[in-house]
């Protein structure tokens, strides 16, 4: 941690990394969503090889696993889904992110939205993250803090600022002091601001539980095995 301060007063503190995090990690996480996202188009291409009993399916190249935000999205593309039992494009409709009461924290939501940044534009920013606790800092005799601000949960690559404060008066060679009490997590810069069911290990295990929950479902109705009970 290091603290800074101009001839003004103008103080920033920030966070200095000592060791980098593995420079692995980011494609390892962006080919995890990638793997789910996968994971739930080829689901979706064996229930409808079971269901047609054709490999490939009827209409293959239009066909992946339906996420869509808005009922008029469904509607324009329910198409792909044409050559599927009733029942499944039910399924699929029941689980659907409109359907949800909050999106930001559905599943298939939060899945695709990271799938396709990372797919498209970049690696996800991966970092260190204040997630909770406080900073005090103390001015030098005579001098006052008076005004601060905590930079809401900036993900932190290799150093960066939390927090602002102004001290006054000041000159050179005073000294503030600091008294942090802080807890950092290792966090996606797109998720930082919300930290949808707490840490990131939660999150990455929740959409991890959804997939696996939604295929198993639809390859188990298309088998036979249960009542087309996903998204109930």
């Amino acid at each position: 941690m290091f603290v800074e301060v101009d001839d003004a007063g103008s103080g920033v503190v920030g966070i200095r990394r000592e060791r980098p995090l593995p420079k692995r990690l980011p494609l390892l996480i962006g080919e995890f969503l990638y793997e789910l996202r996968a994971t739930l188009d080829n689901c979706l291409y064996e229930v409808a090889v079971i269901h047609s009993a054709q490999n490939p399916p009827p209409g293959a190249s239009q066909l992946q696993f339906p996420i869509y935000s808005t009922p008029a999205d469904w509607g324009r593309n329910v198409y792909r889904l044409k050559h599927l039992s009733d029942e499944h494009r039910q399924m699929l409709e029941r689980i659907q992110p409109y359907q949800a009461q909050r999106q930001d924290l559905n599943c298939l939501r939060v899945l695709n939205d990271l799938a396709r940044i990372d797919r498209h534009r970049t690696m996800h920013l991966v970092g260190a993250c204040v997630v909770e606790g406080g900073l005090a800092v103390k001015a030098p005799p005579g001098s006052e803090i008076t005004r601060s601000r905590r930079v809401e949960r900036p993900v932190i690559d290799e150093a960066g600022d939390i927090a602002t404060f102004v001290v006054d008066p000041w000159s050179r060679g005073q000294q503030v002091q600091l008294y942090p009490d802080l807890v950092l997590e290792v966090e996606i810069a797109e998720m930082a601001a919300d930290r949808p069911w707490g840490s990131l290990a939660n999150r990455l295990k929740a959409l991890h539980k959804a997939v696996t929950e939604y295929t198993t479902g639809l390859a188990a109705y298309a088998l036979g095995y249960t009542e087309p009970d996903v998204g109930k």
